[in-house]
């Protein structure tokens, strides 16, 4: 899949794509329904699917520096986008000057001058332009006089919700990972390198691997169930992950997302793992002692080897 840098860097090769719109932060099931139109009407047309998109999230943009944990990082949205057998994506660079841009101005000079679009894919809620002005009303009228084919999605409905990166990352921040695995149509996953910590998995005979990530969006504090995907290693792990200050301890340490790994022994340091969150075990807690810390762990371990991975 091609990645180009804002519309003024797609070459001409890609004029006249089917392009979907959207953050496609997440890739939940009503991204990928998104993805599925684009890519019908690009096969039937003979052409391109494209993805637009914007960087940063607009959120994070309009909100007055309010800090919007993302779901994905850049790699994983480009990544799973790849995955779903899109031809390209913009990264339209989002600032304050092209907030200022018309919602006409939008779609005739960057989708219909510019870009060339053939067809437009967006959600029924899309909004867009100067203070989100513009919608799917306005957005139908343009493209009818262009002659350029419009399709709006309805929106997906998961336990009666509407699936959303908003309840996504609602459900994450609350540690209910199995309800967000629903409208990912996959667990959520945080990537990562394993860093070393201060050994005390290991003094315990419970060695952890320490995970360092830039993905902004962490499950809520406790003990998850998870699969443990290691690099240039194939095959997948069971494990242990806490997310939490370690409060047995009283060292008011920094965040830490530990996993002990199942029927595992190799020395990992430095490579790359990624955890999916199956399940979610239990709250952090304080423990009075190490040794009573231990036995729920070995607990813990017991109840996650019953969770299906």
């Amino acid at each position: 899949m091609d990645v180009f840098k804002g519309y003024k860097n797609v070459p001409k090769e890609f004029m006249g794509s089917c392009v979907a719109i959207g953050n496609f932060d997440g890739m939940h099931l009503g991204h990928q329904e998104l993805l599925k139109v684009a890519k019908k009407n690009a096969k039937k047309l003979v052409t391109h699917s494209l993805v637009y998109t914007f960087e940063p999230h607009p959120s994070q943009v309009l909100s007055g520096g309010k800090k919007l944990p993302l779901i994905f990082t850049k790699e994983q949205k480009i990544q799973s986008l790849e995955n779903y057998g899109m031809s390209g994506a913009v990264f339209e660079p989002f600032n304050n000057d092209f907030a200022k841009i018309s919602a006409e101005d939008f779609v005739n000079e960057i989708l219909i001058n510019s870009l060339k679009v053939a067809a437009i894919v967006v959600g029924e809620n899309f909004t867009f332009g100067y203070k989100a002005k513009g919608n799917v009303k306005l957005l139908k009228q343009i493209l009818a006089k262009k002659g350029v084919l419009l399709n709006i999605v309805s929106p997906i409905l998961v336990s009666s919700s509407v699936c959303s990166s908003t309840f996504i990352r609602k459900f994450i921040l609350q540690g209910e990972v199995e309800k967000a695995s629903k409208m990912l149509s996959q667990p959520y996953l945080l990537a990562g390198v394993v860093v070393k910590g201060h050994g005390r998995g290991k003094k315990l005979n419970i060695p952890s691997a320490n995970l360092k990530t830039n993905n902004e969006l962490v499950p809520k504090n406790g003990v998850y169930a998870t699969r443990v995907e290691i690099e240039n290693d194939n095959k997948k792990y069971l494990g242990a992950t806490n997310i939490g200050f370690k409060p047995t301890f009283n060292n008011n340490e920094e965040l830490s997302i530990e996993t002990h790994i199942l029927d595992f022994a190799a020395n990992i340091y430095g490579k790359k793992i990624k955890l999916s969150f199956l399940k979610k075990i239990r709250d952090e807690k304080r423990f009075s002692s190490s040794a009573e810390l231990v036995k729920q762990i070995n607990k813990d371990i017991l109840t996650i080897k019953k969770v299906n991975y």
